[in-house]
């Protein structure tokens, strides 16, 4: 079948603009309610504009979509390319050429702080800082052993860690691009920023889960167990943790079918244990969504269905079911739930059990939402 992308209401699940896309999508990022950045499997990248039905190719010769960033205020485009150059567009005028930033090797992360400095980083671990009209950097930062960046809510802080390789993660201050902090190196496998407390989070399947204040440079281990999927929702950090199989499930033949899984939340403030484990026995690997403003949490269980979960009583409250696996939850807003299977259902559901699913007949491999509109790549 041909790829096609839907725009869907959240409120009334009805499809409100739809495109067939140039090729078959790996990624859709929403960057506003009127602009969707489409990526392909071989990496070739398209804007829509749905509503002038402008669908505007992005891609280089010799050039392909590496990474990208978009400013606070949603009118500033940054596009990373494997051949180090970096485009720079004004969404607002996209007529107008771009603006072209340039590294020697291919640009791996992108970050812009909130006054619209762009912050990028390329393949040999160089970090480039650059003004808002200049085309030539404004700091240089040794960064090697980095290829991801993460910012700070409040634009004061930025982290850089290796995706993949044993490195150290390191914080940098944005007002003097001074290092002020540095861990040990860790093999990484998820770091998260929360802003309020400005603590860094580790979760790695060989070193557990733990928390890095990175302005005090002190680190608090959480546990040592195996961590499969990590989140962040008010003021709790959420993880899923891999159980000790019993001699009952275990399978000798299929070791990694054959385990259950515990959900856990940790007060970020405090870094006290505050609910679970709470066990959630399957074969599938549990993931979580939450909610910042409330702390309400969505898992996904092994019986593809999307759960809320009570944190107080420790119950689970069924929010959808699907019946193949599920590729996307997020919370629309603190009452509303909206996920996609590859099933090829959307469940939009609120807490009041009021349940709206859109059957499209084919799986949605792609997913991403705006606001109250919600892309779905088909």
């Amino acid at each position: 079948k041909k790829t096609i992308l839907e725009l869907v209401e959240v409120r009334t699940g009805r499809s409100i603009h739809s495109i067939k896309p140039p090729h078959k999508l790996l990624e859709v990022k929403a960057i506003s309610p009127q602009a969707y950045l489409l990526v392909s499997k071989s990496a070739e990248c398209t804007l829509w504009l749905p509503d002038t039905k402008q669908a505007i190719d992005l891609t280089s010769p010799g050039a392909k979509y590496a990474c990208s960033s978009v400013s606070a205020d949603q009118k500033l485009l940054v596009i990373g390319k494997s051949n180090g150059h970096c485009d720079v567009y004004q969404l607002e005028n996209m007529s107008s050429p771009p603006r072209s930033l340039i590294h020697s090797n291919r640009v791996e992360s992108i970050r812009m702080l909130p006054d619209r400095t762009i912050v990028t980083a390329d393949g040999d671990g160089q970090i480039r800082v650059w003004g808002k009209e200049s085309s030539q950097p404004v700091h240089q930062i040794d960064g090697t052993g980095t290829n991801t960046l993460l910012c700070s809510r409040d634009g004061k802080y930025l982290i850089g860690f290796h995706s993949t390789e044993n490195t150290p993660i390191t914080c940098w201050d944005t007002s003097s691009w001074e290092r002020i902090s540095q861990t040990e190196k860790h093999h990484r496998s998820e770091v998260l920023l929360h802003g309020g407390s400005h603590c860094a989070v580790q979760a790695s399947t060989s070193q557990g889960l733990w928390l890095w204040d990175f302005i005090g440079d002190e680190i608090t281990r959480l546990t040592d167990e195996t961590i499969t999927d990590v989140n962040i929702a008010g003021n709790t950090l959420v993880a899923i943790q891999r159980q000790e199989m019993s001699p009952s499930t275990s399978n000798s033949f299929l070791p990694n079918l054959a385990q259950d899984f515990a959900l856990l939340g940790y007060d970020l403030m405090t870094r006290q244990l505050v609910f679970g484990p709470t066990a959630i026995p399957g074969k599938i690997k549990p993931t979580i969504s939450g909610d910042a403003s409330s702390g309400n949490l969505a898992i996904t269980s092994p019986t593809f269905t999307v759960e809320l979960f009570d944190r107080e009583t420790g119950k689970r409250r069924a929010a959808g079911r699907h019946h193949a696996l599920i590729d996307f939850v997020d919370f629309a807003d603190n009452r509303t739930i909206v996920s996609t299977g590859l099933d090829g259902r959307l469940n939009i559901w609120r807490v009041d059990g009021t349940l709206v699913t859109r059957d499209f007949k084919q799986p949605i491999t792609a997913a991403a939402r705006s606001k109250n509109i919600l892309a779905c790549g088909l």
